[in-house]
């Protein structure tokens, strides 16, 4: 009876295990299909529905992760495997080497010389090193465990345990997986406190502080202008010219003569493309005296200014400053004047002026000269109580791309598209062409219904200036600093998600040396496949005879590469540290879903399918 009790003990286990497998892989082709059904365009084109999916899939996957990592087996190989890393000397020969990047970067890295400049280049090179490091650290730990264990006859060991095969493949995944969270967590950490570090340090000048806190420590959204209608442009133009019609048959002609073409509709798709060219240019450069307009939209400033008082402690005027009618010193609350950059707007007793210094305790503010100002400041007296507005700021950015390397003087306008406000920025400016340069002006001149905004560059120069529209947006704040270096710490943590994936699944087939060099040979191709793919982009011009049979198969490789690999280049965060823009939680989201929920998992199966058919010891008779 007890070999009976026994049997059915272990046939309960067995449908158990078996039940357990079904359950995680039903949740894997539910996620899957969830993943791919959120690449159909119709989703991809509605935010609601898109954010609704991001939201939906990362929930399944944070399920189906903390059900596998409740199952005995998985949480008894996933503990036991990060234990071991821990005892191995890569994990110790990747902190002394982390630790003396991070010293020097920190001693060496200056950028240009500027407290700013510091700081963007420690979270440029900090991150990058971390996630080399833990790359490399990933990849060697991954494909040692599985093809250890099978060399050493270590696996027999867990085998004869109540653990499955695929079992053991996701706890060793899991295992590595909590090492690199732990290990990114401290490393990211170290960075983090460093560059808070710098920011309390004396700045070069005010330019230098402003550019620390509005475009360093920062998260900013980007808005474009919106496109300019060509087309219409050019039927315009067409218009105008077939009015004359003997003028515009000669135009024909003479394209007839020139291109080398027999047909009237022939010449004027010609005259097309030279007018569409021509209208282009003239939307991206400016004669002497003439000015170029961008209009933009969905700009989210409303409703985020910050509101005070404070008190009068002089009235002064400013001889020296021929856009200033007069400047008052105000005493306020620390935590408002915290929020003051120099020459950042702000309104005292709702009339529009310019931080013109901050100290602990005080500011000054200077206003522009006027005529609805004017009154209203020349009555303020010392002593007085005044309401104070610390209006979010925007930046243009903008930069020259033709010219010569002289100075350019300009006349920047910024204004509400309202005209009911009157609300408009007026400021000169010398600009070098090919430096990006900076504008800072007060939300107030961003429509709060539509959230848009016109930009108008008047040139004064002697000279024609090109500025291409792509070189032209306009940044705005989205949230804190804080928060967005964490969503760029998440997706650095899923690429290691993905590398521990192939680096174990190499190693459950495979040597270490073969698995290591897998990796090495993949890895390119995550790093760069935007490169690749345009090196192999077969032109839609060229007949099939005229593509080399290699050209047409590297093509296809490198696009299936693209699609099973992820693209480790556009979901790195270190240009969005750099330049203060905000990583949405949404393409965090989707990084997940895509990195994670589709490619890690399709890896994890194969070598979960791939171990569990494997011979792990010859059998002798």
């Amino acid at each position: 009876m007890s070999g009976n009790r026994n049997n059915n003990t272990g046939a309960g286990t067995t449908k158990r295990i078996d039940m357990t497998l079904i359950v995680v892989l039903a949740q894997t082709a539910v996620l899957l299909v969830a993943t791919v059904v959120g690449i159909v365009p119709n989703i991809a084109r509605s935010n609601t529905l898109f954010n609704i999916w991001v939201a939906v899939v990362t929930a399944m996957m944070v399920i189906e992760l903390a059900t596998l990592f409740c199952l005995s087996g998985v949480r008894s190989v996933s503990l036991h495997t990060f234990k071991e890393c821990l005892r191995t000397k890569v994990a110790t020969a990747f902190i002394v080497a982390l630790v003396s990047a991070l010293v020097a970067v920190a001693l060496l890295m200056k950028g240009d010389d500027t407290q700013a400049g510091r700081i963007k280049a420690l979270l440029d090179y900090g991150p990058t090193i971390i996630a080399i490091l833990l790359g490399l650290v990933t990849i060697f730990l991954g494909a040692s465990l599985v093809s250890s264990d099978i060399r050493n006859k270590q696996v027999f060991i867990t085998m004869i345990k109540p653990v499955a095969r695929w079992q053991y493949i996701i706890g060793r995944w899991l295992g590595v997986v909590i090492l690199d969270v732990i290990l990114l967590t401290i490393a990211m950490g170290a960075v983090y406190g460093l560059a808070q570090h710098f920011r309390f340090m004396t700045p070069r000048d005010s330019d230098d502080h402003r550019a620390v806190e509005t475009e360093v420590f920062a998260a900013r959204g980007r808005v474009l202008p919106t496109d300019v209608d060509i087309q219409k442009r050019v039927r315009a133009r067409l218009v105008r010219l077939q009015k004359d019609k003997i003028n515009y048959q000669r135009v024909l002609d003479r394209f007839k003569g020139r291109v080398g073409v027999m047909t009237d509709a022939d010449a004027l798709n010609e005259l097309i493309k030279i007018i569409a060219s021509q209208e282009k240019e003239a939307t991206e450069s400016t004669s002497p005296g003439r000015t170029m307009t961008w209009d933009f939209k969905g700009i989210e400033t409303a409703g985020k200014e910050t509101r005070g008082q404070g008190e009068v402690k002089a009235v002064f005027a400013d001889p020296n400053n021929q856009y200033a009618v007069q400047g008052i010193q105000v005493a306020a609350d620390p935590a408002l004047i915290a929020r003051m950059l120099y020459s950042t707007p702000i309104r005292i007793n709702d009339v529009q002026g310019f931080v013109a210094g901050v100290r602990r305790g005080m500011f000054a503010v200077e206003f522009f000269r006027d005529s609805k100002a004017d009154s209203r400041v020349a009555s303020v007296k010392a002593g007085e109580k005044v309401s104070i507005v610390v209006d979010p700021a925007i930046q243009v950015r903008f930069k020259i791309t033709g010219g010569s390397n002289e100075e350019y003087p300009a006349l920047w306008i910024v204004e509400n598209p309202d005209p009911s406000t009157g609300i408009r920025h007026e400021e000169m400016r010398m600009d070098y062409p090919r430096v990006p340069g900076t504008l800072t002006v007060s939300s107030r001149v961003v429509d709060k219904k539509t959230g848009g905004t016109r930009v108008l560059f008047w040139n004064q120069s002697n000279s024609s200036i090109k500025i291409s529209r792509r070189d032209v947006s306009i940044l705005y704040p989205l949230g804190g600093f804080t928060w967005n270096y964490i969503r760029g710490s998440l997706l650095i943590a899923f690429q290691l998600a993905f590398l521990a994936a192939v680096a174990v699944t190499a190693g459950s087939f495979t040597s270490f040396p073969v698995a290591c060099m897998i990796c090495f040979v993949l890895l390119p191709f995550s790093l760069g496949s935007d490169f690749l793919v345009d090196a192999t982009r077969m032109d839609t011009y060229m007949n099939d005879w005229t593509i080399a049979p290699w050209t047409a198969t590297a093509g296809v490789l490198v696009k299936a590469m693209k699609i099973l690999l992820p693209n480790f280049a556009a979901t790195s965060p270190t240009d969005a540290f750099v330049d203060g823009m905000r990583i949405p939680w949404r393409f965090v989201g989707q990084t997940a879903a895509l990195t994670i929920a589709v490619r890690a998992a399709l890896v994890l199966i194969v070598g979960c399918v791939v171990f569990a058919k494997r011979e792990l010891a010859r059998v002798q008779v």
